[in-house]
């Protein structure tokens, strides 16, 4: 499971996929809207949108009145990045957010910008600077007085170090090995306070199942199986009811077939797959499509029947059309990249330069 699947501000899930919005000349009103649009499509998994909305909406802001929105912006075009596989592209973005709140002295969504920092180290593999930004933003956010604040640090956190355990598995070698233990050794530091603050009444039903699923994900990635099929199961008693939570409610039926083939019920994990590959809008979530294709095909090649050989064939050949649209999207968000950065004000491009 991919960051993707975590919004960042998760309020109402999105009932529609995003469209594209019009072209309209560049004004903090329209920066805003088009880092409302980022986040939109973030949470619906359109990351090469999301991507081009949040870098649009820093070219907007830039310049301009000071605004909380252009860090937010620049946060978003960096998490999106991460997603293709270019965290060295975002970790200039991601300084830049930092740096401008600390020159403007806007403190109420540092902690924000530097979970999306020390996400951004954890995909480059640097797990102890990671760790100390994701405890930077963890300490800011207890002192805020919204409970909405510590459940965001608490998911970045999670979330990254799963998502830099998973990264450096796919590598393949024992250094790979390694890192990804650290990771989660890391994230399982922090465990306790994440579960006791998903327990507590005060925060919104949406917040406290987006911080469970994280912790689900952790458990499945720990071994700690019991314990997260609890909580999952749990979370899509939830969410069956509201439509509106159908991207999160895949993502945790994504990590319960993950969690099932862990258990050798590959059966029963493919079932579960097998509907989520039916949603007609899966595939606009890249990060989750991928994912749930790659459970697939381990429960199909556990299973290793006469009848599976077919549906096996049948998922590489959509799993390498998808591969194939990752690296079209990666290149496509280098250019946007390329070509928004010409048009930031100085200052912030001087930073850029210097966050390189």
């Amino acid at each position: 499971m991919q960051s993707p699947q975590y919004p960042q501000y998760p309020g109402a899930g999105p009932a529609e996929p995003p469209r594209a919005a019009p072209v309209a000349p560049a004004s903090p009103a329209s920066g805003e809207a088009l880092l409302a649009q980022a986040i939109q499509s973030w949470q619906t998994g359109d990351l090469l949108g999301s991507c081009r909305q949040a870098l649009a909406a820093a070219v907007a802001l830039s310049g301009g009145p000071t605004s909380t929105a252009l860090p937010h912006a620049l946060r978003q075009a960096a998490l999106a990045l991460c997603e293709f596989g270019l965290a060295a592209e975002a970790l200039p973005l991601a300084r830049a957010s930092v740096h401008y709140l600390e020159r403007e002295q806007l403190h109420e969504p540092l902690s924000a910008c530097l979970s999306c920092l020390g996400h951004v180290h954890a995909r480059l593999g640097e797990l102890d600077q990671a760790e100390l930004l994701h405890m930077r933003a963890l300490s800011l956010a207890r002192e805020s007085i919204d409970s909405a604040d510590r459940m965001r640090a608490y998911t970045n956190l999670l979330v990254s170090m799963a998502a830099a355990h998973e990264q450096a598995l796919d590598r393949g070698d024992e250094e790979g090995r390694v890192m990804a233990r650290l990771a989660l050794r890391r994230a399982e530091r922090q465990l306790g306070g994440a579960r006791s603050l998903a327990q507590d009444g005060r925060l919104h039903a949406v917040f406290q199942g987006v911080l469970k699923l994280a912790v689900a994900h952790l458990l499945v990635l720990l071994h700690r199986l019991d314990e997260a099929e609890v909580l999952l199961n749990q979370l899509l008693a939830q969410w069956s009811v509201d439509d509106r939570t159908r991207y999160w409610r895949w993502s945790a039926e994504e990590t319960l077939a993950d969690l099932l083939n862990r258990r050798g019920r590959h059966a029963e994990a493919w079932h579960l797959l097998a509907l989520l590959l039916a949603e007609p809008d899966l595939q606009i979530n890249v990060q989750l499509h991928g994912s749930v294709l790659r459970q697939a095909l381990r429960s199909l090649r556990a299973m290793d029947g006469p009848q599976t050989q077919a549906r096996i064939r049948e998922l590489e050949m959509q799993r390498q059309q998808w591969e194939q649209r990752c690296a079209q999207a990666a290149t496509q968000a280098r250019e946007a990249l390329a070509q928004e950065l010409l048009q930031l004000d100085p200052w912030l491009r001087s930073v850029l330069r210097g966050a390189d």
